[in-house]
């Protein structure tokens, strides 16, 4: 039996039916369609996300038993440590399995990125004590995180650093998230998910008729749109980028690097790497001197 990378668990907060006033977050326009923030906005769309990103990662790893492969609808915290602890503690029975992958779409803290839940926030220090004990039984956790939330890339950040410098045992090769430490992360109306799942998982072609394109914003055509989208944003650097017009920026995380996607920055982690340095290395770019 070929050896399955991770296994998965797919959690999000769906949306609640309203948002305290002060939370509330005007929607705005971009050339390519409305845009909402998930800091704090009323969520739309993350069931959508989940759902989505459930059956792409099903594909790549078919063989995957599905106790290890979880959907949490609007969960509290309770719920997702729980998942998380059991999950991992059911590693020792699946030798072929490396180690954990968790997805989340919804809100995430101001400076922390901490994963907003019912009664409670998820941090990375916490998603490393959830599986510490279970690590030692084998040679080492492989662990990765996909996120689209508000300020993911502090969790993503603090998650590696934390990684080297409080636990032992764990591995971070590859993670996505979906905007900087200091960047909200949005959801786009038409598309019907967050900026960030979308353009990840619809990596588009190579043709898309411009006319048509630009006719389909001026009629607010949401098919023509989402059709010429996916040909456009496979041209693109970065496409969340491109789509929320400079807004907000996706960052991916290969082997002990991290990359602003589209090239606009690089920073190799090490266990001197402090959360701080690395965000200004990360952020720099946007704010010449």
């Amino acid at each position: 039996m070929s050896k399955i990378r991770k296994t998965i668990i797919v959690s999000y907060q769906r949306l609640t039916k309203f948002a305290p006033h002060h939370m509330r977050i005007t929607p705005f326009q971009t050339r390519y369609g409305e845009i909402h923030s998930r800091g704090g906005a009323k969520l739309r769309y993350t069931y959508n996300d989940a759902e989505s990103v459930s059956k792409s990662w099903k594909k790549l790893s078919p063989g995957l038993p599905d106790e290890l492969r979880v959907v949490l609808i609007d969960p509290n915290l309770h719920d997702v440590e729980t998942t998380i602890k059991c999950m991992s503690g059911q590693l020792r029975n699946f030798p072929e399995v490396f180690g954990l992958n968790l997805f989340f779409a919804g809100h995430g803290q101001d400076s922390t990125g901490n994963l907003v839940l019912s009664r409670g926030s998820l941090s990375p220090t916490r998603f490393l004590e959830l599986q510490a004990e279970d690590v030692g039984l084998s040679d080492r956790r492989r662990i990765g995180v996909f996120l689209d939330s508000c300020y993911s890339g502090a969790f993503l950040v603090k998650l590696v650093i934390e990684a080297y410098e409080l636990f032992e045992g764990f591995s971070l090769k590859d993670s996505l998230v979906s905007c900087l430490p200091d960047e909200k992360s949005h959801e786009k109306e038409y598309l019907e998910h967050g900026v960030f799942t979308y353009t990840h998982l619809n990596k588009g072609n190579s043709y898309v008729d411009l006319s048509r394109f630009r006719e389909a914003i001026l009629k607010n055509d949401s098919i023509e749109l989402q059709k010429g989208l996916q040909g456009l944003v496979g041209q693109m650097s970065n496409a969340t980028a491109f789509l929320t017009e400079g807004k907000q920026f996706s960052m991916s995380l290969f082997s002990n690097v991290l990359i602003v996607d589209g090239g606009f920055a690089e920073v190799e982690l090490n266990e001197r790497s402090d959360y701080e340095s690395v965000k200004a290395d990360l952020t720099r770019f946007k704010y010449p001197i």
